[in-house]
């Protein structure tokens, strides 16, 4: 009897949830139809305004032919939080990957001399540490690492001769976002010498010549929309589920690309579109505002002909005084190389794809690694250490 009116109460719930769950649909669906209609009209404008601009890839250009390009990629990864007598352990590597890379004018590219470095930590936290607190100090840890990386390309870059120098095109990719963590609140002076030694590490690599670019791939925030809302009053003609910068961006550039396509301007050839570029206004932005840098950032899509493309934020520096139309400029050669470097069927560019594989650390084998390799120095150790078993085993009995 108690089972029936079980089932009879979770089917009623579950049908009740499924009632729920359809007249949800049905409204985000009318909401994400007027929205999409409203935001195509919108792409005319934007594209008026140069809020949208667009790059046609019929050909490359001089400064990307036959010159030697070194391309660097950085990022850190961890894998996991595990719990070891009373600790918490946490995997963490960080990686730097260099390539150097021949550009044809039909776009084919010559690759060589490719290298790779890693470094690995495995920092303990008490167990009683907050799951925010221990999540703060891993993800500062593993910035700190890459913040190192930087300094072993400075060290490459500096070794390079000024004649060697002078005729090589340097890029420094980033996975992730110039400014980060972003929106960091600095709780100590740990925190603050961290961010100034990764500012004055990225300023560095701009004064001797590199190109350093923050490829985002999680795209979060709404800086975008903001700016659109404070230029368009957008927020009043589309659904609440578009307030933010992915959704507005998607939408809005691939609108764009259609529109191009429709004036057979991208049709036989590659287009790449891209928002205006904006400063990015972090809560740390005056740490690289003070040292004379400006962080801007540019959503971009590619247009390939058959062929989908991903979202990304571009991020990169300038100096403050820079006038607007050199950075127009400036970013048009970053989209440029960005899109070599993103071959068909890669979500990614290279660079940073190459950096992530070389470090990533996968949860299930981060497990494995800990319990196994650490639990068995630990049985080891009481197989040859009689105090510690009497120890544990008091500890066992009194339980």
């Amino acid at each position: 009897m108690d089972r029936e009116r079980r089932k009879i109460f979770y089917l009623r719930t579950w049908e009740k949830l499924v009632y729920n769950a359809r007249k949800l649909g049905l409204t985000i669906r009318e909401k994400t139809k007027n929205t999409l209609e409203t935001l195509a009209t919108y792409t005319d404008k934007l594209l008026a305004n140069n809020d949208i601009n667009y790059i046609e890839v019929a050909s490359i250009s001089e400064e990307f032919v036959s010159r030697r390009h070194i391309v660097f990629g950085i990022d850190s990864s961890e894998g996991g939080f595990q719990r070891v007598g009373g600790f918490i352990i946490v995997p963490i590597a960080s990686s730097c990957i260099k390539y150097e890379v021949n550009i044809c004018s039909d776009k084919k590219m010559e690759f060589s001399n490719a290298e790779k470095y890693v470094e690995t930590l495995m920092p303990k936290l008490h167990d009683g540490i907050a799951p925010s607190i221990a999540r703060y100090k891993t993800e500062l840890k593993m910035l700190e690492m890459e913040t190192h990386m930087m300094d072993k390309v400075m060290n490459y870059i500096k070794a390079m001769g000024s004649n060697e120098l002078e005729n090589t095109k340097l890029w420094v990719f980033i996975d992730g976002p110039i400014i980060d963590p972003p929106n960091l609140v600095i709780r100590s002076e740990d925190d603050r010498r961290y961010m100034e030694e990764r500012a004055n590490m990225i300023s560095a690599l701009y004064s001797y010549g590199a190109n350093v670019v923050g490829y985002v791939k999680r795209i979060m925030g709404v800086m975008w929309y903001k700016y659109l809302d404070s230029k368009y009053n957008i927020s009043n003609v589309v659904s609440e589920f578009f307030h933010n910068d992915w959704s507005m961006a998607t939408v809005i550039l691939s609108h764009a690309l259609i529109k191009l396509a429709e004036q057979y301007i991208y049709r036989d050839t590659d287009v790449i579109v891209y928002t205006r570029p904006l400063i990015v206004r972090d809560k740390n932005y005056s740490i690289f505002e003070d040292i004379g840098i400006n962080v801007y950032y540019t959503y971009m899509l590619i247009g390939r002909s058959g062929e989908s493309s991903v979202l990304g934020r571009i991020d990169f520096i300038v100096p403050s005084d820079t006038p607007d139309a050199t950075i127009d400029k400036y970013i048009r050669k970053i989209l440029l190389f960005t899109y070599l470097q993103l071959p068909p069927g890669f979500r990614y560019p290279l660079p940073v794809y190459l950096a992530h594989i070389t470090c990533n650390i996968p949860r299930k084998e981060a497990q494995k690694l800990v319990r196994e390799t650490i639990g068995k120095t630990l049985f080891e150790s009481l197989r040859t250490d009689p105090n510690l078993t009497k120890t544990l085993t008091e500890l066992i009995e009194a339980m």
